[in-house]
């Protein structure tokens, strides 16, 4: 062994991996958890430089780029979008308990992701392509104000529309250049979509569970190990909500679908080049029940799910109203807001970074307070903070649903609620991964964790139900309601709190009594 820092091994985690010693630690961190976080960074670049867009792009008008689809369609496939991807992980979260390890997943996992963006760049030109073959100005016959692009084939209101864009005796050769064109902006679109959600179930569940390998069950620092992967991850939401939300809008779609792609590509090539040095042989193979010492009790365990379960459907009520910001949110804001700062249009997406921006600042914040209470002997764990998110939650919708009255509400308004929202993430997401790996038996982190993303994902599917639902209704009683079911899940929770804290036997730090 050379006498480099570096190469020093400790044994870490539940006993079974190594990586470098104390004196590789940065912020009393192992280094490995920074690089992680680094690669969280970038994913979640690229997936919310997609997200951020993502309805305004099907609701836009096909004059400007868009889809042309009407706002229900528009919101009902979002959640969609947003549901898929949010739970593709608990795929990924089975595979490396089984099949493929946990570094191997994230590398795959990015590579796929990078190829999907890809496709979102050649779909876009793919019409453009045709043209030049066949001579035709496709681009323009495809941006015909009113016309719904999206579909295998286009219905036989659209073929009469295309007809006509085309020239008033159009050939059935030209008309079928055309409708292949139609297809293949679409195809490519999906075929990316695909590659997102297959990447997304690979990287995302692995590259949270393996912080998890680095500290003991019973550390408290691994609470704050997924509040730095947490911060990573809303650090690369913001940079993806700026800088392709405001190419997306301002330059084209597509800009921003693709550039989206590069954070990726910075993550991956970091990754690939620091993962031996700063990881050790961490989530370098598939684990096995057996290289984490004594199985928990079947009973335990079981008792730990049902909490676990309990946790998730908390996690889906928070989610299903929340996620509105990129939906119904988003659609009003861009419509009906006055969004001019200083002579400046704010572009729609960068309103979403306000509870982004925001979460980065109530991170630290919170690590302190709950240290702050624990030396009191109070106890601020998992379930107490999502209660107080839920309750938080339901004062933004509050406030939100008296400013929207306003002919022309203001931005003030939905920064303040968004400021609230950015608390609510920073309570409940990395505290809720957290408690996720601590319920689960460590043969299986991937696995919880990947299942707590399927709870978000389901919230956002209803996120998307919600908004279709209730985007012809007036959005001021729309959000009321909303800021009443927080309020009431959250009396739900705290009602069932000694009845997790039975089922968790610990895990969660609260008395079982």
């Amino acid at each position: 062994m050379s006498g480099n820092q570096d190469a020093v091994i400790r044994t870490i985690g539940d006993g079974s991996h190594r990586e470098p010693t104390r004196d590789a630690r940065w912020l009393g961190h192992p280094r490995g958890v920074f690089l992680v976080a680094f690669t969280e960074l970038w994913e979640r670049f690229s997936f919310y430089g997609v997200t951020s867009l993502f309805v305004l792009f099907l609701a836009g008008s096909s004059a400007a780029g868009g889809w042309g689809w009407s706002q229900e369609s528009a919101l009902l496939f979002n959640g969609w979008y947003m549901g898929g991807l949010m739970m593709a992980p608990l795929l990924g979260g089975w595979l490396s308990t089984r099949y493929i390890s946990e570094r191997t997943c994230i590398t795959l996992g990015a590579l796929l992701i990078m190829t999907g963006h890809i496709l979102f760049f050649v779909g876009h030109y793919a019409p453009t392509l045709v043209a030049h073959i066949a001579g035709l100005d496709i681009a323009r016959i495809l941006s015909q104000p009113g016309l719904e692009l999206g579909a295998w084939s286009p219905d036989p209101r659209q073929v009469a529309q295309l007809t006509h864009a085309i020239a008033p005796a159009a050939d059935v050769q030209a008309i079928e250049t055309v409708i292949w064109a139609y297809r293949a902006n679409a195809l490519f679109f999906y075929a990316a979509i695909a590659f997102l959600f297959f990447g997304t179930a690979l990287i995302k569940p692995t590259v949270s569970s393996i912080v998890a390998r680095f500290y003991r069950a019973e550390d408290p620092r691994r609470s704050e190990g997924f509040q730095l992967l947490f911060f990573g991850l809303y650090l690369g939401c913001t940079l993806g909500i700026t800088l392709p939300g405001l190419l997306g809008e301002r330059l084209g779609w597509h800009y921003g679908f693709s550039v989206a792609g590069l954070g990726m590509a910075i993550g991956l090539t970091a990754y690939l080049a620091f993962q031996k040095r700063l990881l050790g042989d961490v989530g370098a193979t598939i684990a096995k029940a057996d290289d984490y010492g004594p199985a928990i009790d079947r009973s335990v365990s079981s008792d730990r799910f049902r909490a676990y379960l309990v946790h998730g459907a908390f996690t889906i009520v928070y989610m299903a109203i929340f996620y509105q910001v990129i939906g119904l949110l988003s659609l009003f804001i861009r419509d009906h807001v006055d969004r001019s700062v200083l002579g400046f249009e704010v572009p729609t997406t960068w309103v979403q970074n306000v509870s982004v921006i925001l979460f980065l600042a109530w991170t630290p914040c919170i690590g302190w307070l709950t240290r702050r209470l624990a030396r009191g002997s109070i106890h601020f764990g998992a379930t107490s903070k999502s209660i107080v998110a839920l309750v938080v939650l339901a004062i933004g919708y509050g406030i939100l649903a008296v400013a929207v009255q306003a002919p022309r509400p203001t931005l003030l308004w939905f920064v303040i609620s968004y400021s609230l929202f950015g608390l609510g993430d920073a309570l409940l997401g990395p505290a809720q991964v957290a408690l996720a790996t601590r319920l689960a038996p460590s043969h299986r982190n991937a696995l919880y964790v990947s299942g707590w993303f399927v709870f978000v994902g389901l919230g956002a599917l209803a996120s998307g139900y919600i908004g279709a639902g209730t985007s012809g209704l007036p959005l001021s009683p729309v959000l009321s309601v909303l800021a009443i079911v927080a309020l009431v899940a959250a009396g739900a929770y705290a009602a069932l709190t000694r009845w997790i804290a039975r089922r968790s036997h610990g895990a969660d730090g609260l008395p079982t009594a």
